[in-house]
């Protein structure tokens, strides 16, 4: 059972800062490593120490990566301040809090790492007509466009309609003769006097007058 003590050490925050400090919007990485520095830092009594990425990850227990994300948004955003340029930096936190730069991140926002991810919005799908309903009114739009369609090209007892049997004129009687002649000569018919098939005129008859 952990029984932590302040006689056993402790890292002395002023209350001013913990009152800024809460009105920040920080991810969880910045959180563990900006208590990491104050550990490094405030809890041995010092201001800045020189900290490496792997003394930061012992204490935060982040991956590599994630640390060092955590480490450059909060030095951008001018919380903390770190000078050298090897390996090993010297870090220390930024008092000055009218320095900081806060981030609004929404409160129903995810986040990964050190950048805030869009909640992506759902839409809705448009509420469909039953099946019975819906097939109703297909069927009713597809009567009603064959009965346009009729009415357009194929109006009944107008003009211009045609008719179910064409009436047949002695004009008409006088074409059929000439071209079943025609068709004679041309199958040599008359010429060779052959015998004739049974029904061969009522046959061309039918065939001219189609």
């Amino acid at each position: 059972m952990a029984n932590p003590q302040k006689e056993q050490g402790y890292t002395p925050i002023a209350n001013e800062l913990v009152e800024q400090m809460a009105k920040f919007n920080l991810s969880s990485y910045e959180w563990r490593t900006l208590f990491a520095l104050w550990r490094k830092t405030w809890g041995w009594g010092k201001t800045s120490d020189r900290i490496s990425i792997t003394q930061f990850q012992k204490i935060t227990g982040l991956d590599r990566r994630h640390q060092f994300r955590a480490i450059k948004s909060l030095i951008r955003r001018n919380i903390v301040a770190y000078s050298g340029n090897g390996k090993v930096k010297l870090y220390r936190f930024q008092k000055d809090y009218t320095l900081w730069k806060n981030v609004a991140y929404s409160g129903t926002s995810a986040y990964s790492g050190n950048r805030a991810l869009p909640i992506q919005a759902t839409l809705s799908l448009p509420i469909q007509a039953p099946t019975k309903e819906k097939n109703t009114i297909q069927k009713k739009e597809t009567q009603n466009f064959s009965d346009d369609v009729r009415g357009r090209f194929i109006p009944k007892d107008e003009p211009g309609s045609v008719p179910d049997k064409p009436e047949y004129t002695p004009e008409d009687e006088e074409l059929v003769q000439k071209s079943l002649k025609d068709l004679k000569k041309q199958l040599g018919m008359e010429s060779k006097k052959k015998e004739k098939p049974k029904g061969f005129n009522n046959e061309c008859t039918e065939i001219v007058r189609i």
